[in-house]
């Protein structure tokens, strides 16, 4: 029995990652559930405030962050516990749907705005040194294309000045290369 389960293990933690994995993906949009239903539940409540300080909690967090965002909710649900209190209907798990609701909007509008400043702010990708620069790339692509173009003409047959036009390209992307080869341990040097 317990080599059956040993045998399946792998497959079962196949299985557990494509499972975190769609969690993580979606985790946003289960949140976002959350937080609309708890906020239609208090709607239907007759609790109207619990649902603008919920927008309102939501608009902290994205403005101010995820810590403000949570303080903001403090008075309202303390506000909530004090009518629950008033009226002796007390409830435990409506304070802690309320709590999760707050905290669940808090974290979606700090986290809309991170999202928003990633999108925005500078891409900035820093490449190995090996990488080829633009104009060396657009060079080469662009000889390449001449060569070809001059390799296999349109017309069947291929003078003499043609074949010449190549090999000239040819020694010059060459030089190119070795010249590039010539820099990259210089270029090694500076990236330390």
């Amino acid at each position: 029995m317990r080599r059956t389960i040993l045998l399946h293990r792998p497959e079962t933690s196949h299985v557990d990652a494509a499972l975190l994995k769609f969690v993580q993906g979606h985790a946003n949009l289960f949140l976002a559930c959350i937080a609309l239903g708890l906020s239609v539940w208090e709607m239907f409540r007759h609790e109207y405030l619990l649902a603008c300080g919920m927008v309102l909690t939501g608009a902290v967090g994205f403005f101010y962050g995820l810590l403000f965002g949570l303080c903001a909710a403090m008075p309202f649900l303390a506000h909530s516990v004090y009518l629950q209190i008033a009226s002796s209907h007390f409830s435990v798990a409506s304070i802690g749907l309320q709590v999760l609701g707050f905290a669940c909007i808090a974290w979606l509008g700090y986290r809309h705005k991170s999202v928003i400043d990633q999108q925005s702010g500078p891409i900035q990708v820093r490449h190995d040194p090996q990488v080829l620069p633009w104009n060396t790339v657009n060079d080469v692509r662009t000889s390449l294309a001449a060569i070809r173009f001059l390799l296999f003409p349109l017309q069947c047959h291929a003078p003499k000045q043609e074949l010449l036009e190549v090999t000239n390209e040819l020694s010059r992307l060459e030089d190119l290369f070795q010249e590039m080869e010539a820099r990259q341990p210089q270029m090694q040097r500076e990236a330390r």
